[in-house]
């Protein structure tokens, strides 16, 4: 889920202004064969909520559509 906060942290208006993995690729900042390789970090994919499933009082932004 992307938010409105963080592209506007990052200076992106829409989610189409985020670079894909080519140009990121290119850029020398990420390596799919790598990223396929290692495998995904620890908590990867897991939601913000305590491992008890208390929100441990997390601000939320409303997530952008698309």
């Amino acid at each position: 889920m992307t938010t409105k906060a963080f592209l506007s942290q990052f200076g992106f208006d829409t989610l189409r202004d985020l670079p894909d993995i080519e140009l990121l690729e290119d850029a020398g900042l990420l390596s799919k064969d790598r990223l396929l390789a290692d495998g995904f970090p620890d908590g990867f994919g897991t939601d913000a909520a305590g491992v008890d499933g208390e929100d441990d009082d997390i601000e939320r932004d409303e997530p952008l559509a698309g």
